[in-house]
């Protein structure tokens, strides 16, 4: 995959509304855009074209069409994205990048995480010179953090769906002063081979 098309996808995957939309498709029988405009409580003509992209990205299935008189309504579906609990029940499904698109997208996944951590490095690199030229980290456009946790597979995600949800609707408290466009990724790894796990 080219950087161009793993850039675009970063900015898919980071879209708040492309969230919206794959949490409201999470149906195997899957969703019109007429539906998830009535849900996500927007225009239809919004919906069309990062839906389009979503799915020339695989984030979306068309799992049937629907004809109405001259027109085609296509009918989406991100189900094949979630992982679901050994017991196989829906309400102890992961919002994660499932088996499916892993296995199609692997290498591209893979890729595109490199390129980000690269940008962080350079991001760090560019804070850590102008600090030591002279520079006030009050100015600092970059912030780090590490925590240490023990956590169930369900925890993981319950802590990842929670932090996205603060983000999402956090209020900058000082709106007078200046402000920069950031971004944000959030990491959540363990150096305890998947494998092991599996067999635990």
């Amino acid at each position: 995959m080219s950087s161009n098309k793993l850039n675009s996808l970063a900015k898919l995957l980071a879209d708040h509304k492309v969230n919206k939309i794959i949490d409201a498709a999470n149906k195997e029988s899957g969703i019109t855009v007429k539906q998830l405009a009535k849900i996500l409580k927007e225009k239809p003509s919004n919906l069309y074209y990062p839906i389009q992209r979503m799915t020339d990205f695989g984030l979306l299935k068309i799992v049937s069409e629907n004809q109405i008189k001259n027109l085609t309504e296509k009918v989406y579906s991100s189900a094949f994205l979630y992982k679901s609990s050994k017991d196989g029940k829906k309400g102890d499904q992961e919002i994660d990048l499932g088996d499916e698109y892993v296995k199609e997208h692997g290498e591209d996944l893979m890729e595109l995480l490199m390129i980000n951590q690269k940008r962080v490095l350079q991001a760090f690199q560019k804070n850590v010179d102008f600090i030591q030229g002279g520079g006030n980290s009050d100015k600092s456009t970059f912030s780090w953090a590490q925590s240490d946790l023990k956590l169930s597979n369900k925890g993981r995600i319950e802590l990842l769906r929670k932090l996205n949800e603060e983000t999402a609707n956090f209020k900058d408290p000082y709106p007078n002063d200046p402000q920069v466009p950031l971004n944000m990724e959030i990491t959540i790894y363990s150096d305890v081979d998947p494998q092991s796990n599996e067999e635990a």
